[in-house]
């Protein structure tokens, strides 16, 4: 019945189980009364048995169904404890109150009950039982007192009531010490068992782990065999190893990091399906594929590092990738070979925190070696296949490098005293096969002279090879042709080394220059014909330089002395016209002059014979005052005409520099030029501030512009009635800038191009010299050091643009003290 009561609800039937051993405990107390009441021992009627008997087995029956059924399930206390426990007093106190001599015997059912409840109990549930059971055995001795039952000993009675107190009172500390011993046993064998139960979980899990990490290990070796056997390419096995170590350790991703080749493989998996890419080099920024911060510190401190929920870590929170994926749990493992940090593995996962565990630390450390190991030997043979088809190009370049070389190409072994391989071009510039000479000893190849040269060369180059010298390994040698006939060789050599590094042999490439040195003697012949050709060439070169820089010395000469007679030329013009125009003023003044002289004569003689009327003399004092008048002006205009002539000629003579207005200068230029252009009808504007005073060479802008106005005049307006001429300055910042421009015939190109040249005029015959743009281009960029620009087109005359460096104001003290 247990069995079939446990089958699906093992606590019921530990209830019922319970509640069996407590009908069997009152069927036992039963049996004991009757045995008593059958021998005499006690008084009590059938009924009454019968009765007791009844009301319990029903109680206990009900109990039963009670807890069978289930109902039980929703009290607090499913075992029914109370309820039994008040059957058991109730069935006590009932036999109590009709077997007098029983009542001790009854007393310990009493605590046997009660003793049955203490531990299931609350300690409030406890003193109600207990106050129920002290009720009844207090009721029980009312009763007798009240019904003067026979026999009745109060005092017998008082004893047992107070003996039922103080066990109950003393129960109830007990059952409360015992109790809380109870359950913390009882919590203790709960922790035990959950402990029990995560660590069979944990092995498990570990057990499963080991056996998914070794078949990682397994499958990484076999790809590391792959790898050493270079059955499969690099790129391809590089994707197998990241996607073998993603796929076997169950993560979410995985990134290897190899420090010596500046290399990042991620294997990602996404949709169910592993991806692989590869970096050329390590990012270190946002742009990473893990937390930068993270591998630098595994980087740092060369250890394995565990992050649960790197998110909330303080260490990571800040690191781009955390912040944009948040991955669940992460490791980073080193990898250390020789004391050196070779490579790290991240390893991350979304699953749950504890998928990277520190138990299971020594399988990832192996993992991560060897995956590093079938890395370097993917590399390695990489490397290799790389090294074989190099060797192989290389060997086969070689060979066709010897088979079409012209020159000789061969392996001495020296301690042999033979060749182990000769080219074939030996036949053709020895005269023997290759077969041939691999038979014979080296000194059949060369007079007995040039073998002594030879290993006396090869012992000097074998003692600067132990030096580790670098000097060239060439020298020359007389070999003998099949013929007889002498064959001189450029030998280039280089020794060839074994694997314990001794020196094994010598590879050597000999060039036939006999032909060269024959031509090196006929050139060396030449030059030497050459070198007194060029001698004598020298000495005639030497005087006819003389004789040009004498030439040269002449011609700056008379150029110097051309262009004096230029500036001359220009000062004489400028003398007569102002001459011309000083005769006119002075010609009217003494025409007045004469008059007042006559005037005034004529009048004294009138009034020395008394003939003066007032009429006769107001007429005179008029004719004076007109006279005057016309001689004053006239004087003051020759006197006008000679300064300006004198300033003009004074700074064209004089090469010094003073502060000058310049508008007031340039206007007396034009003035002394009056006389050029005074019967024509040109025009002369000048736009330039009146303000304008600086510190630099009057006489050179008094050069330029008389230049460029006679140019104007004698080129552009050729055949032009009404000419214009604008000239404007302006001052920006430190620099002067002028710019004269006429509507003159213009120049075409070539005249442009030759303009400055010395001596380039197109009026030759008219007694042009050719050196007035010259001069202006002198005076322009040495003596004022400026640049100046120009433009021409034939019909639309020519702008010159001329800038002139200016000194700022503290020039002036300068000035100062120049003056």
């Amino acid at each position: 019945m247990i069995d079939f009561i446990s089958k699906n609800d093992k606590a019921q039937a530990l209830r019922l189980k319970r509640q069996l051993m407590a009908d069997a405990f009152f069927l036992l107390c039963f049996a004991l009364v009757g045995l008593a009441w059958k021998t005499g021992l006690v008084h009590l009627s059938t009924g009454n048995y019968l009765f007791s008997l009844g009301g319990c087995f029903l109680g206990q029956a009900a109990i039963f169904i009670f807890i069978r059924m289930g109902w039980n399930k929703g009290f607090k206390d499913p075992s029914l404890t109370i309820p039994q426990m008040i059957v058991g007093i109730a069935w006590a106190t009932y036999l109590m109150l009709h077997v007098q001599e029983l009542r001790g015997t009854l007393m310990i059912i009493y605590l046997l009950i009660i003793l049955f409840g203490v531990f299931q109990l609350s300690r409030v549930e406890f003193a109600m039982v207990s106050i129920m059971a002290v009720s009844g055995f207090t009721g029980v001795i009312v009763w007798d007192i009240l019904a003067g039952t026979p026999g009745f000993n109060f005092n017998l009675n008082l004893v047992q009531w107070v003996i039922l107190v103080v066990i109950l009172i003393w129960l109830s500390f007990i059952g409360s010490y015992i109790k809380g011993i109870r359950e913390k046993l009882k919590q203790r064998k709960t922790e035990l068992q959950n402990s029990y139960a995560e660590i069979s979980a944990r092995q498990d899990r570990l057990r499963i782990a080991h056996q998914e990490l070794e078949n990682a290990l397994i499958k990484l070796g076999e790809l590391t065999g792959k790898a050493m056997t270079g059955s499969i390419n690099f790129e391809d096995l590089v994707q197998l190893i990241a996607q073998t170590t993603v796929a076997e350790t169950n993560a979410t991703k995985g990134c290897f990091l190899s420090f010596s080749e500046r290399l990042c493989i991620i294997a990602e998996k996404r949709n169910g399906k592993i991806h692989t890419a590869f970096e050329p080099s390590i990012p270190k920024d946002s742009t990473a594929n893990f937390p930068v911060a993270l591998v630098e510190q595994t980087r740092l401190t060369q250890s394995v590092n565990f992050v649960y929920n790197p998110g909330k870590d303080l260490r990571f929170q800040a690191d781009p990738y955390v912040k944009k994926y948040n991955p669940t749990s992460i490791i980073c493992l080193p990898v250390i070979r020789e004391g050196e940090l070779k490579a790290v593995l991240y390893l991350e996962s979304d699953s749950n925190e504890n998928h990277f565990t520190a138990e299971r630390m020594e399988i990832y450390k192996a993992i991560a070696l060897q995956v590093f190991i079938a890395f370097e030997n993917a590399l390695l043979n990489r490397v290799l296949r790389k090294t074989e088809k190099a060797l192989r190009e290389s060997e086969r370049q070689f060979r066709l490098i010897a088979e079409n070389a012209s020159d000789l190409i061969c392996v001495v072994d020296f301690v042999q005293n033979k060749f182990r391989y000769v080219s074939p071009s030996a036949k053709r510039l020895l005269g023997y096969q290759p077969e041939e000479i691999l038979q014979l000893d080296l000194q059949h190849f060369m007079t007995p002279s040039a073998y002594d040269l030879a290993r006396k060369s090869l012992s000097r180059e074998l003692e600067k090879e132990k030096r580790k010298e670098s000097s060239p390994r060439t020298f020359e040698l007389e070999m003998v042709h099949q013929n007889g006939a002498l064959v001189l060789m450029e030998i280039s050599m280089r020794f060839l080394y074994d694997d314990t590094g001794k020196i094994d042999g010598i590879v050597c490439v000999g060039r036939d220059i006999t032909a060269r040195k024959k031509a090196e003697a006929e050139i060396c012949k030449l030059n030497d014909e050459l070198e007194q050709r060029v001698m004598e060439r020298t000495r005639q070169f030497k005087s006819a330089n003389e004789a040009l820089q004498t030439y040269l010395t002449q011609l700056k000469q008379a150029q110097t002395q051309l262009i004096q007679s230029e500036k001359m030329a220009a000062l004489g013009a400028l003398v007569a016209g102002v001459a011309h125009e000083i005769n006119t003023p002075l010609g009217v003044g003494m025409m007045a002059a004469s008059l007042l002289e006559e005037k005034t004569r004529e009048y004294e003689g009138m009034y020395r014979a008394g003939d003066m009327r007032r009429s006769n003399f107001e007429k005179y004092l008029k004719t004076a005052s007109e006279a005057s008048t016309l001689i004053y002006s006239n004087l003051n205009r020759a006197a006008e005409l000679v300064r300006s002539f004198k300033q003009v000629a004074v700074d064209q003579s004089n090469e010094e520099r003073r502060f000058f207005h310049l508008k007031d200068y340039i206007d007396k230029v034009l003035f002394s030029l009056q006389p050029e252009f005074k019967r024509t009808h040109h025009c002369i504007n000048v736009n330039c501030p009146a303000d304008l005073e600086i510190y630099s060479f009057p006489g050179a802008f008094s050069q330029i512009i008389t230049n460029l106005v006679m140019n104007s005049l004698v080129h552009g307006f050729e055949e032009l009635e009404q000419g214009l001429i604008e000239i404007d300055l302006r001052r920006e910042m430190d620099t002067l800038i002028l710019c004269y421009r006429d509507n003159g015939k213009g120049m075409d190109q070539e005249t442009l191009n030759r303009m400055f040249d010395p001596f380039f005029t197109t009026k030759r015959s008219h007694g042009g010299t050719g050196l007035g743009m010259h001069i202006l281009y002198n005076l322009v960029t040495q003596t004022l050091g400026g640049h100046l620009e120009y433009t021409s087109t034939p019909g639309e005359g020519v702008i010159f643009m001329i800038y002139v460096p200016l000194p700022n104001s503290q020039h002036k003290e300068v000035a100062a003290k120049d003056g």
